[in-house]
């Protein structure tokens, strides 16, 4: 099982990523009946975040729109289980213990402890929790989307 960072669903809301073929991958991934997917609610929130400040930067209410429409999406939906990551005082402890350790990001610290909390695996982008994962005396793996992406689907 795994639980994917919030960069992952940034271009359904019109976000632009920088990673090679992400929305080519990650149609694989959807399309794939043997990869558990999971997302928290924290990374709903953080992507309807980044949608209001390119709307702001721009005016463009496309952004806005689509956000809503991929929030309804995500929420509704076969292709994601989310978790709902506000709900458990434990992992809010452990986002706590991730704060303290050194990451400066809460909405990070959740979903790092969502995935640990949940024994999941946790695609991100973000190489500071290797630090952080070993400085908390964690075992929890860590991938991001080229391995994912090499190991479980080349």
């Amino acid at each position: 099982m795994f639980l994917f960072d919030t960069t992952y669903i940034l271009p359904a809301f019109l976000i632009d990523v920088s990673i090679e073929n992400i929305q080519q991958d990650m149609m694989r991934v959807l399309a794939s009946e043997n990869i558990g997917r999971k997302l928290s609610n924290v990374s709903l929130i953080e992507a309807k975040w980044k949608a209001i400040s390119t709307y702001n930067k721009n005016k463009n209410t496309n952004f806005l729109n689509r956000a809503n429409i991929t929030m309804h999406s995500l929420n509704y939906n076969q292709y994601f289980e989310i978790i709902d990551s506000w709900k458990s005082t434990r992992i809010l402890d452990l986002a706590d213990k991730v704060l303290i350790a050194g990451h400066k990001d809460y909405m990070d610290c959740l979903l790092l402890a969502t995935a640990k909390y949940h024994n999941l695996v946790f695609i991100t982008e973000d190489r500071e929790f290797e630090e952080l994962i070993e400085k908390l005396d964690w075992e929890i793996k860590i991938l991001n989307w080229k391995t994912f992406i090499r190991n479980y689907f080349e």
